[in-house]
């Protein structure tokens, strides 16, 4: 099915998965309180990863043309997508360069990203 919006987390946490080239499920990140869930969405017709709720979770769902035409409109919308793409960035940078060095176990930046503070 086509992705038609974003997913703004309002409470709970959810882990984006996606299947490697064997069809093994991995995650791929975290998102929490204040975190925003296919982004993708703004300049793509597909998400790449499926959302798993790990708790119970509230999102907010805005329609992916309606976004694009607020942040056209505003500013400080701008400014909070652009910060929510660079949170994903930086934990993306942080997940690999840790798989790189192969010096935490998986387990354990599991954990670690299960209980990070939420941003926002």
């Amino acid at each position: 099915a086509p992705a038609l919006g974003v997913h703004f987390v309002v409470s709970g946490a959810v882990t984006l998965v996606c299947e490697d080239f064997l069809g093994k499920e991995r995650i791929v990140r975290i998102v929490q309180d204040g975190g925003i869930i296919g982004l993708e969405t703004l300049t793509e017709s597909r998400t790449r990863h499926v959302a798993l709720a790990l708790d119970k979770v509230r999102t907010r769902w805005i329609m992916a043309i309606r976004l694009r035409d607020s942040l056209q409109r505003a500013p400080e919308l701008q400014w909070m997508v652009l910060h929510q793409m660079q949170v994903a960035l930086d934990e993306a940078e942080s997940w690999i360069s840790a798989l790189v060095s192969g010096t935490v176990p998986a387990r354990v930046r599991l954990a670690a990203a299960a209980a990070a503070p939420a941003t926002g």
